[in-house]
């Protein structure tokens, strides 16, 4: 599935993967192809561009160092000042004092030199401020206070360190402290997860995976709220995850004019309340999503990862997206029930049968199998009635999903949940402040025709209507019930984070031969790649649901100034929505 034979041939020859053939990467180094050449993310004791050089390991802290780098150690007579020179530590002992505060955990002691506060810990404790329980063998509960050495993954992967390039996003000295992050790989749990998890390299790929670490056994108190001087033990990489209600139980089908198998005039279902819709609440996200919507169980990864990894989204953030496969053609689309999918209109144009598609649903990687994956049938689609292939007018529709025999279509994980609608329309004057992501499995950078092995994700600001339809940006293309977001100013930056390269271009009313957006549609098909896919907003009351504000529609290119992607308005369609599924 994807593209279609002749333009596979035609998009092969515009990417290049700099990995493919010969890995640059030495030690077990982990090889990322960029749009600048390959990249190398080293194993946590090595370093350098290809990693052929080792670093120093410090026992005390547990933490490694590279070459020519400083710190400090404690000896017996004292402080001692080191520097790492190749694999080994060269050192001269300091002047030392008593500490004003002590820092230290779990019974340490403190000495200072050059104004550093280095701590002595105790037996069956090391770190920088003894926080690490070299003697834990297993955790209590979710493993939230679990500070124990474990760094493996229930693979066997090796866990990457926190603070490495490609991993955590920037936290707070109390945040790492209350977390235990720092720089190490050990197994932590600092998203209130099941359990201890660590990221972790899947091929080229980072990914995060639960750790190979036992759930201690005798019956636990209530985790404190801080750090405590003796050992709390936390959580189990082989407990069994909650058991969940599904989302909606599928009601009897009253005729209508959907696109069905098995008849010449098609059937749709009709839920009493398929919808998840957004309600201003407090309410914190739970740890395991439940069965409402716009939940997800977010790892977060740094900024640096976005460059190094080409925006590839880690499994489970984003459980809503699906993907639509028929033929040799594919395009994304949202789960916003259980039985229901929201798509583009533009992708189903065509018209194929019911039986011809297929829904996978909790997928990450394109066009590939995998354990948390779900696939559906489809029972009935409906394109909008007043949807036009020239202008992109209403340019979305509806799939049913065929129930299981269980009754049940989409069951709920941590890697599939629906995603809220909006509750109400919303005014296209309003503040375009916050940040809303998109995701698909889109182009990574500019003249790579083929798209994206993994889900790729983005950030990108809304943009008031009033912009999006003036002159220099899409004018009369930009119609009522069409939004858009992006960066207005273009430019690299715009093209790291855009998933438009090659998808479409402009309304074909208004764009010409010239126009060098018309020939990108000679590499792309619009029904392919992220087509119909969504466009998420956090609730501004919760914070923790996300909204479906937009579904991904057209486009003009990757990085181009002054042309956003340009996205169906869901608020603006909530009766039709509401219409052909409650009636």
């Amino acid at each position: 599935m994807g593209q279609s034979p002749g333009q596979s041939r035609e998009a092969s020859s515009l990417s290049t993967d700099h990995c493919s053939k010969h890995s640059p990467c030495q030690q077990g180094g982990t090889c990322v192809s960029t749009p600048h050449g390959p990249h190398c993310i080293c194993p946590e004791h090595f370093t350098g561009k290809h990693c052929r050089r080792e670093k120093c390991f410090e026992p005390q802290l547990l933490q490694f160092f590279h070459e020519k780098e400083i710190w400090h150690r404690l000896e017996p007579a004292g402080v001692a000042k080191c520097q790492c020179k190749g694999p080994d530590a060269h050192c001269k002992l300091l002047a030392t004092q008593a500490c004003r505060t002590n820092p230290c955990l779990n019974g340490g002691s403190c000495l200072e030199a050059e104004g550093h506060l280095l701590c002595r810990c105790p037996a069956g404790y090391a770190g920088r401020i003894c926080d690490v329980d070299t003697e834990a063998r297993c955790y209590a509960g979710r493993g939230l206070h679990y500070r124990g050495r474990a760094e493996t993954a229930l693979s066997g992967a090796r866990c990457q360190p926190w603070a490495s390039e490609a991993t955590y996003e920037k936290v707070t000295a109390e945040q790492a402290l209350n977390w235990g992050l720092g720089n190490h790989a050990f197994c932590r749990n600092p998203d209130n997860d099941t359990r201890p998890w660590c990221f972790v390299w899947s091929g080229d790929r980072l990914s995060w995976e639960y750790c190979r670490l036992a759930q201690c056994q005798a019956p636990t108190l209530a985790v404190p709220q801080s750090l405590s001087p003796t050992r709390v033990p936390s959580g189990h990489p082989d407990l069994p995850l909650p058991s969940l209600s599904a989302l909606q139980m599928p009601q009897p089908l009253t005729p209508g004019s959907w696109e069905g198998a098995g008849s010449q005039r098609a059937h749709r279902e009709l839920p009493s309340t398929p919808w998840c819709v957004s309600q201003h609440s407090a309410w914190a996200a739970p740890t395991v999503p439940s069965s409402g919507c716009g939940q997800r169980l977010r790892k977060r990864l740094s900024s640096a990862s976005r460059v190094v990894g080409g925006l590839v989204a880690l499994p489970g953030a984003h459980p809503y997206i699906a993907a639509l496969y028929w033929r040799h053609s594919f395009c994304a689309g949202s789960l916003i029930a259980s039985c229901w999918v929201l798509t583009a209109a533009h992708c189903l144009q065509d018209r194929p049968a019911p039986e011809e598609l297929t829904v996978v649903l909790g997928q990450d990687r394109h066009n590939q199998s995998c354990e948390q994956c779900q696939t559906l049938a489809v029972r009935a689609y409906l394109l909008h009635e007043a949807f036009s292939p020239i202008t992109y007018q209403h340019d979305l529709a509806l799939l049913r999903l065929q129930e299981r025999a269980d009754g049940q279509c989409a069951l709920p994980s941590h890697f599939v949940q629906p995603v809220c609608l909006p509750s109400g329309a919303t005014s296209s004057t309003e503040p375009e402040a916050a940040l809303c992501e998109v995701a698909g499995w889109g182009h990574q950078f500019e003249g790579a025709g083929e798209y994206s092995s993994f889900l790729q994700e983005a950030q990108v600001p809304l943009i008031p209507s009033k912009r999006c339809s003036a002159p220099d940006v899409h004018g009369a293309s930009f119609t009522p019930g069409m939004l858009c977001a992006g960066f207005l100013e273009g430019g690299t930056d715009a093209c790291q984070v855009s998933l438009w390269a090659g998808l479409g271009s402009t309304p074909s009313s208004t764009r010409s031969s010239a126009d060098p957006r018309s020939r990108a549609l000679s590499h792309v098909s619009l029904t392919q790649g992220d087509s119909g896919g969504p466009l998420v907003c956090e609730d501004e009351a919760s914070e923790s649901q996300l909204i479906l504000r937009g579904i991904i529609s057209w486009g003009s290119g990757c990085g181009d100034r002054y042309k956003p992607g340009v996205y169906t308005d869901v608020a603006s369609y909530l009766n039709w929505i509401q219409e052909h599924t409650n009636s």
